[in-house]
């Protein structure tokens, strides 16, 4: 389940907590298990980790999880039992955070539009889009780009969108931003 965190009005990073079913980059590391709960980290200043994180690698039972990390000394979940070794062995833990992703914590799927406003016609624009669809966010990127998520998906596409305006929106382009 994704989760966000909302500061002055900006959307933050997505947290997955669930990560074994996202396809996330890792962080690539290497590492001695040094007994069943403890993975000395051989190059601690090129990582950084968080509690939750997966770790995977040689020696290192699927499942496992971080629990802390303090001068390289990574601490793991202690319900799995790690398999001991002396020499440094390639090892990842996937990433937590996908940063500048849409956030959608609720709701229905949307449809993302950036569409180009003639003059100063946001309202009718806007009107517009809602003759088929609900806006459940928008955002203007400027004077005249307007970015809209709308429902329900298939409501509108680029060529539609525009030519029902009468004239209010200039051009619509599949995708937007919000929260950057």
């Amino acid at each position: 389940m994704a989760q966000f965190a909302k500061a002055n009005s900006d959307l933050k990073g997505v947290f997955h907590f669930d990560t074994d079913s996202y396809a996330n980059d890792a962080i690539t590391f290497t590492g001695v298990i040094a007994s069943g709960t403890t993975i000395t980290v051989t190059n601690a200043s090129s990582v950084a980790f968080v509690a939750g994180q997966v770790v995977a690698g040689q020696g290192i039972t699927a499942g496992t999880k971080v629990v802390s990390y303090a001068a390289g000394v990574l601490t793991v979940t202690g319900a799995v039992a790690l398999t001991p070794s002396t020499t440094p062995v390639g090892m990842s833990a996937r990433t937590m955070f996908t940063v500048g992703a849409t956030v959608q914590p609720q709701g229905p799927k949307l449809d993302f539009f950036t569409l180009t406003i003639v003059d100063s016609a946001a309202d009718e624009a806007m009107r517009a889009v809602q003759q088929l669809a609900t806006i459940h966010m928008y955002k203007f990127a400027s004077a005249t780009s307007l970015h809209v998520a709308v429902y329900p998906v298939g409501a509108w596409n680029t060529t539609t969108i525009a030519s029902a305006s009468g004239g209010a929106i200039a051009s619509a382009v599949a995708g937007a931003t919000f929260g950057a």
